[in-house]
């Protein structure tokens, strides 16, 4: 049984609206969940905005791997609890395969996820759950599409519980190698500050932090802002705040309590 290719949502042009009027491609969404009916209601909501297209849908984790690589969406949506291969291998092959250009958002039932761990260090630019609001997955699709991420915020939450009773790693080499401009943006990133945030903030262009981004995820050989997020975390650069005040980052200096300064309705976005 193969995946199934949906037919384009609007082949006389070859694109859909890309939002406030404006002709542009939409944004080629792929459905991959081992439920019939959560793949219907996923891809009901998804046909109402302009600027999203589902090209296809996949029963289980390996025509989603195979329907990744064919049809070449920019988003992947991917239950974790997939049949026969199951979600976290077909996450890793779609991430792993040369060239990709997809980003995965991670699907689940609950934050206890066994794999949740596995998914972020993965590289899944998101990670919500089934039962959350569809304005917030719309809006997953449209910021991990433009190359942020986006978490619910029980996941956030658990994350950042579970980092917190580790003593922080001690300051890698790749780490050292940022230089001080890097590491502010690698701290304001890991808060949850968008491009925008931080240029305003640090007083220098958005394509400028575009270019820190890059460069800090390369230099920690990172895939995601969210891997980065949690990278900060694991290396005492920034600490969960347990009370008033913050912690002490990695190199001993004071560091900075993790706060969620941009978010959506039940979610924390990167």
């Amino acid at each position: 049984m193969h995946a199934r290719e949906l037919p384009r949502q609007n082949s006389s042009h070859g694109h859909r609206q890309a939002g406030a009027g404006r002709p542009g491609p939409a944004i080629r969404v792929l459905i991959a969940d081992g439920e019939p009916a959560v793949r219907r209601t996923l891809r009901r909501f998804l046909m109402v905005p302009e600027d999203i297209e589902v090209v296809g849908e996949a029963a289980d984790g390996g025509q989603a791997v195979e329907a990744a690589a064919r049809l070449g969406p920019d988003v992947v949506l991917m239950d974790l609890r997939m049949p026969r291969m199951g979600g976290m291998t077909a996450i890793r092959r779609i991430l792993a395969a040369p060239d990709t250009p997809h980003t995965v958002i991670a699907l689940s039932t609950d934050t206890n996820d066994e794999h949740l761990f596995d998914a972020l260090q993965a590289g899944v630019s998101g990670f919500l759950l089934k039962d959350g609001d569809p304005a917030v997955l719309i809006e997953a699709i449209r910021r991990t599409h433009r190359g942020h991420g986006l978490l619910d915020p029980l996941v956030t939450r658990r994350v950042i519980e579970r980092l917190a009773v580790l003593s922080p790693l001690p300051p890698s080499p790749e780490l050292r190698s940022l230089t001080a401009r890097e590491r502010d943006v690698l701290t304001l990133l890991a808060q949850g500050h968008s491009n925008r945030a931080i240029a305003g903030l640090l007083k220098i262009g958005e394509g400028t932090v575009k270019i820190h981004v890059n460069r800090v995820l390369a230099k920690l050989n990172l895939d995601s802002r969210v891997q980065a997020a949690i990278y900060a975390i694991e290396h005492g650069v920034i600490l969960p705040r347990r009370g008033p005040g913050a912690g002490r980052d990695g190199d001993g200096r004071p560091g900075r309590a993790v706060t969620r300064t941009e978010s959506f309705p039940r979610a924390a976005g990167w």
